[in-house]
């Protein structure tokens, strides 16, 4: 095995794919060069302005250490079966009492009271903050016990993918940097074993091409927990996915509004460099964390 342990995602990965739908084609984007502002627009932004800047000069909560340890080790994974033992082997019932620790919901955003006043009157405001109050869960249907018990037996035999058992030491390598991250929670094999609703998905690995500081190409590998994968009895994870509750994924028409966008500036600017910037959120769909549920369901 490329393991020692087994593990538990309890952050989002991004495995989880939503419908999609392409948006009406809307007018393109055209800055507005003019000095004169709507005055109720202008009051608009006056007042996100001045609300972001308070949020942002409000205290953050002291952060404790969890119960549990995020350590690449054996000794981190038997005494995350022992802490795991105290709640009768129930994650929900754990991760529960660890309040101001960055086990809790949300931990990594403000409080909910404070983006209520930011999110509010957006539609999705509703979802997100049933997200950050229990976490994501996207699997609906749960196999019974009998046929849990038997995949979970049977995933524990089979292993990881063999692309994962060719390179154990870039998995391993991954692997340590989720866990000290606090993004994987690292048990024994008689914690996963004994966890209620615990279920198992192979590793693989992916080969891809990046490229590093002096513009050179470079092959990088990336970690990929197979929740398609098809279990001995029943459906994975992925299958059970109620695909009704998934949000549309909205695809808009960036490139075109930049391109138009940048026609603009060069007219009004013909000698002027143009610059445009790239923003990109570290980590983005791991700063959510999975619901109990689906942590146990996260597995591999």
């Amino acid at each position: 095995r490329c393991l020692p342990r087994m593990a538990l995602q309890t952050r989002c990965l991004p495995r989880m794919a939503s419908q999609t739908r392409c948006l009406p084609k809307a007018s393109l984007f055209e800055p507005d060069w003019s000095d004169e502002m709507d005055p109720l627009q202008q009051a608009r932004e006056q007042w996100l302005v001045f609300l972001l800047y308070s949020i942002s000069k409000l205290p953050s909560q002291p952060m404790r250490s969890p119960d549990f340890q995020f350590a690449f080790t054996t000794a981190a994974a038997e005494h995350n079966t022992e802490v795991l033992r105290r709640y009768k082997f129930q994650l929900a019932n754990a991760i529960m009492l660890q309040h101001q620790s960055p086990l809790q919901f949300g931990s990594e955003f403000w409080q909910v009271e404070i983006l209520e006043f930011l999110c509010g009157n957006h539609p999705l405001w509703p979802r997100l903050k049933q997200y950050l109050v229990q976490g994501v869960s996207y699997a609906e249907a749960v196999p019974d016990e009998h046929t849990r018990i038997s995949n979970l037996s049977a995933a524990i035999v089979r292993g990881n993918h063999v692309s994962a058992l060719k390179h154990p030491e870039q998995i391993q390598q991954l692997m340590t940097k989720d866990v000290c991250r606090g993004y994987v929670l690292p048990l024994s094999m008689d914690g996963i074993r004994n966890l209620q609703g615990a279920e198992l998905a192979p590793l693989g690995v992916a080969k891809q091409f990046s490229i590093n500081e002096k513009g050179e190409q470079v092959q990088k590998f990336r970690a990929t927990h197979d929740q398609s994968f098809s279990p001995v009895s029943g459906l994975s994870v992925n299958d059970r996915i109620d695909q009704n509750s998934l949000l549309d994924c909205n695809y808009g028409f960036t490139l075109q509004r930049l391109i138009h966008a940048v026609l603009v500036l060069r007219q009004h600017h013909p000698s002027s460099p143009i610059l445009i910037s790239k923003v990109d959120l570290d980590s983005a769909y791991r700063r959510m964390h999975c619901s109990p549920e689906l942590a146990a369901q996260s597995g591999f």
